[in-house]
């Protein structure tokens, strides 16, 4: 995730999905926090199918890491 992370600007916004331990590509990078919002709103609109997989949400906010839940927002 760190790899991918630095190939974006420093002060972007992303939110990464690990399946079964596996980093897939970022669902959206954008530049600012209110933007953060609005993309992850309009990813949980498209509905997430998480049955009978590991899967951890982490969001990335300037140079920092955060596992959160998408769904508890």
């Amino acid at each position: 995730m760190a790899h991918m992370a630095s190939k974006m600007p420093p002060s972007s916004h992303a939110l990464f999905v690990v399946i079964d331990g596996k980093v897939e590509n970022p669902e959206f990078v954008v530049w600012g926090l209110d933007d953060y919002r609005e993309e992850l709103w309009k990813w949980k609109r498209k509905g997430v199918t998480t049955k009978g997989r590991a899967i951890e949400f982490w969001a990335k906010h300037g140079r920092h890491f955060y596992r959160t839940n998408p769904n508890a927002v």
